[in-house]
């Protein structure tokens, strides 16, 4: 899955669960926030060389997040 398909699926899952979001703002917020949640889970010492492609990926779901 890209960064993309991540956001929009993140963005999406916000929306649904949320009844009275407001798309563009509310569930945007939400799931940044799920991906600020997930960056702060990520440990280098526990995924040795794949750390700095979660990090890239994670900030890559954030910035097409922010530009939906």
């Amino acid at each position: 899955m890209t960064p993309k398909e991540k956001a929009k699926e993140l963005v999406e899952s916000m929306a649904f669960s949320c009844r009275e979001c407001d798309y563009e703002t509310k569930a945007k917020q939400c799931a940044l926030i799920a991906v600020d949640i997930v960056l702060d889970e990520i440990q280098p010492f526990e995924l040795g060389y794949e750390y700095e492609y979660k990090i890239e990926f994670w900030n890559n779901v954030k910035k097409e997040i922010e530009a939906l």
